[in-house]
């Protein structure tokens, strides 16, 4: 169903009296080269009755249409102002040319048209039905939404094809305005080039433009009123000509360049900007509007960076963006939402492309933003991330270029030494197998139960169903097992349960054709007691190949001596070696005298904590030549909570979340720790390449805080990496 309003009769001798400066100037180029003629041409300046305006709309009739003159002109003295009153119509400015009038084989549309609502404003032409039709599109262009703009349609027609042109406002954009001015038909075989021209504009402002604009300017307005009142720093200057654009719109005084603010209060409405993975902030965390945010890192192959997107909403209403990757043959980050954890964004599932993300007024939400190179070939890689808004009347599409360069030099997958987080046998599963193994993590724990006799059901055992999937993802020798027990540590005294638990599992880590340099025994946690080294001594008497782990509690050289003979592996927490440092490391030398293998650890894990202990471990690990290195633990056990929001009283230990269908996906330490992992694994390719990196890893180690060590990974990665990657074709 429709409305159409017929066109007028085209009059030429009255269409040249009133040829504007843009005809003048294209029959000037005409003359000058090939010759086109113009078929059409309405500069507005006549009778608005004889104006071709349709309204085209679905289901029921819609409300009120606008379709008036105005004085804001291109040229001239007059437009055409057109305004939209519901989302299911189209309303242009449609005329068709019957056959006999072409003369040419390319037909080219021009039209001068100002929109503040880009994607919706738009001309088109068809060709062989009418434009209301459907069918037969030749081209389509909208406008940007910057002033008046020349928006230019060519194309070809077969001879005894007519051809129909349109000027307005596309489907579903209620509230949505426009200007037109001076649209030009011209045909000919072969069409001139335009000739450069720039809309001189006029002084008036058409108010009817403004006032379907006014509700989410002054939404614009009240909130960087509102951050500067709460001492937020704001653009001074952009502050500024909002406040006098607002109080002159009241007053009924707005000037052009009032009027230009107004217009343009969409490209205000968003602030972005990037900040490297360990910057903090929170929901009134400032974005100056100034910056434009590009994605550049360098990596080698095999690598992984990340980085932070933030968006800050100004718009007076929560607006939501369905997220888009473009790119021709760039592999798609993965993106990630930053939900906030007593009160800092630290869960962070995953954002598929084309699902919906949002951002309440006034605040400022992050975007944690993947980026893996494993097994890319070495090359620059280009794409563009798109946060496009469902509601595009209010604010910009976001578009952030991605530039990853991926050098020719590969990290190693498998690094040596132990990288392990306390994950207890969740390897069983295969998708939290491979979140480990993406992580380079080689070290898998096993919960050996709570009960010996029990335990050596080995058919029904966690120990099978780990050692079954290390087997069935081919990474056997790749990876090492923590096998954990409590009830050696539990058991009043040793006893014949204990003896025939331990030579069973040897036979049974035998029969399965893993040696003993494969697997761990950890018996008792944090403790140097008697009952410890009683039980060392005892497995030790029933197989002296069984390796015995231990994380010590802090002590000094006396009370480790004790276990010395009896203990293959130290896993040393922060608080030991602090301790140790008071004492002048003297435990610390007296392991290391041993030529056991030492790691380290950190226990505590929290959201509310400091930033910098996670990707620190690795460097920490290279600076002072750790064996290995661990976070305890993985996920909340059933005494520490594993939920985005625990019960009162209950701590959050866990370094990964789990969604509602059990599906496991990181904090914002994880990734941090990840990344310390991945450093680690470059710095290993570099030390093959026979690059020496040992100045640079001591600087980095003396960095104060995570954003600074950020920072200084960026730049070592950029300088050491620059002669590795291949130049951009």
């Amino acid at each position: 169903m429709s409305k159409y309003r017929k066109m007028a009769a085209l009059n030429p001798s009255a269409f040249l009296r009133r040829c504007a400066a843009p005809v003048a100037a294209l029959l000037a180029c005409t003359a000058l080269q090939a010759s086109a003629e113009i078929v059409y041409h309405e500069d507005f300046e006549g009778d608005p009755a004889k104006w071709p305006i349709s309204v085209i709309y679905r289901g029921a009739e819609p409300g009120k249409w606008i379709h008036v003159p105005s004085k804001e002109a291109a040229f001239g003295r007059r437009a055409l102002y057109l305004e939209a009153s519901d989302e299911a119509q189209w309303m242009f400015l449609l005329a068709d040319i019957p056959a006999e009038r072409l003369h040419g084989r390319k037909i080219r549309l021009t039209a001068w048209c100002k929109s503040d609502f880009p994607v919706k404003a738009e001309i088109g032409l068809a060709k062989g039905h009418s434009y209301s039709a459907g069918p037969g599109k030749v081209g389509i262009k909208t406008t940007e939404g910057n002033g008046w703009e020349r928006i230019v349609v060519e194309g070809e027609r077969a001879p005894g094809e007519m051809v129909s042109l349109a000027a307005g406002i596309g489907y579903g954009a209620t509230g949505a305005c426009m200007l037109i001015d001076e649209v030009t038909l011209e045909c000919a075989d072969e069409l001139p080039p335009l000739p450069e021209l720039k809309a001189p504009g006029t002084n008036f402002v058409e108010m009817r433009r403004m006032r379907s604009q006014r509700r989410r300017f002054d939404a614009l307005a009240d909130s960087y009123r509102r951050d500067a009142a709460l001492g937020l720093p704001v653009d001074g200057e952009l502050l500024k000509r909002l406040v006098t654009a607002q109080e002159n719109y009241r007053k009924e005084s707005l000037t052009p360049a009032d009027a230009a603010v107004i217009a343009a209060c969409r490209q205000y409405a968003l602030e972005a900007r990037l900040i490297n993975p360990s910057v903090e902030f929170d929901v009134d965390t400032p974005v100056s509007a100034k910056t434009e945010p590009e994605v550049d890192v360098t990596m080698p192959v095999n690598g992984y960076e990340a980085k932070i997107l933030l968006v800050r909403n100004h718009s007076g209403r929560t607006q939501y963006f369905r997220p888009r990757w473009e790119a021709k043959n760039a592999p798609a980050p993965q993106l990630r939402r930053m939900i906030p954890v007593e009160g800092f964004f630290d869960a962070m599932p995953p954002l598929p492309f084309d699902s919906v993300f949002e951002v309440a007024d006034g605040e400022t939400k992050g975007i944690w933003i993947d980026l893996r190179s494993r097994d890319l070939k070495p090359g620059i890689y280009r794409g563009t991330l798109v946060l496009t808004p469902l509601d595009p009347a209010a604010v910009t599409e976001l578009r952030v270029p991605v530039r990853q360069a991926v050098a020719a030099i590969e990290s190693p997958k498998e690094l040596p030494v132990a990288v392990f987080n306390w994950d207890y046998g969740v390897t069983k599963d295969q998708a939290d197998y491979e979140f480990l193994r993406k992580a380079r993590v080689n070290v898998f724990h096993v919960n050996c139960g709570n009960d010996a006799k029990e335990a050596v059901n080995w058919e029904k055992s966690n120990l099978k169903q780990v050692l079954d999937q290390v087997d069935a993802n081919g990474d056997r020798g790749k990876v090492i097992f923590f096998l954990e027990n409590w009830f050696t540590s539990a058991a009043d005294k040793w006893n014949g349960d204990l003896d025939n638990y331990y030579l069973q599992l040897a036979a049974y880590m035998k029969s399965r054709g893993y040696d003993y340099d494969q697997w761990i025994v950890h018996c008792f946690d944090e403790v140097l007691s008697d009952k410890f080294l009683n039980a060392a001594k005892n497995i030790k008497r029933l197989d002296p190949q069984i390796r015995i782990f231990s994380d010590p509690p802090p002590a000094n050289a006396d009370q480790l001596r004790p276990f010395l003979p009896y203990l293959d592996y130290f896993c040393l927490g922060s608080w030991f070696l602090q301790e140790d440092a008071k004492n002048g490391n003297q435990a610390l030398e007296l392991l290391r005298s041993t030529g056991k293998p030492l790691w380290i650890y950190e226990c505590d894990s929290q959201p509310r904590h400091p930033l910098d202990n996670y990707r620190r471990m690795a460097l920490n690990s290279l600076q002072r030549k750790w064996d290995g290195f661990t976070f305890w633990s993985l996920t909340g056990l059933q005494f520490r909570h594993a939920s985005i929001t625990p019960p009162a009283g209950v701590v959050n230990y866990g370094m990964t979340y789990l969604d509602e269908n059990a599906v496991r996906y990181p904090s914002r330490r994880w990734a941090l720790w990840e990344l310390g992992v991945d450093d680690y694994a470059l710095v290993t390719a570099l030390r093959e390449k026979g690059i020496d990196v040992d100045g640079e890893i001591r600087a980095m180690y003396g960095t104060k805080g995570a954003v600074a060590l950020d920072d200084a990974m960026e730049a070592f990665k950029k300088e050491k990496l620059k002669a590795f990657v291949p130049v951009e074709k």
